[in-house]
């Protein structure tokens, strides 16, 4: 790869990663107004390793674990207890990207979710 072909993927990349943080204060706000979504079944897919290239390097070793176990352990967990039947998986081999490291868990919950939200309880 020649050195304009990676600044111009690096460009897009830092533009994906600011648009998705942006988005992340969205979504956390709905989250929040949303309290509480019932009994309809959730699936919140996590992360398992730690990662992300960028955010570790802009913070110091023990900033970027505290930050990793509030995110793991507590809003993700927050997110999972919206709904009663709500529940958290850890992505084994999966980073920040779930969809490009572990796709076949997304379809996985999808069809788990359909599964239950279809089925009488």
């Amino acid at each position: 790869m020649d050195q304009g072909s990676y600044l111009i993927l690096q460009t897009k990349y830092l533009r994906a990663r600011a648009s998705e943080l942006e988005q992340i204060r969205v979504s956390a706000e709905q989250a929040r107004a949303a309290d509480h979504s019932s009994d309809k079944p959730l699936v919140v897919l996590t992360a398992a390793e730690n990662s992300d290239a960028i955010l570790s390097s802009g913070l110091s070793k023990q900033d970027f674990e505290e930050f990793q176990r509030i995110w793991v352990d507590d809003l993700q967990m927050r997110l999972a207890r919206l709904s009663t039947r709500g529940r958290r998986i850890m992505v084994r081999g999966s980073g920040h990207d779930v969809p490009s490291d572990r796709p076949e868990s997304i379809v996985n919950s999808v069809h788990e979710l359909c599964a239950e939200a279809t089925a009488p309880h």
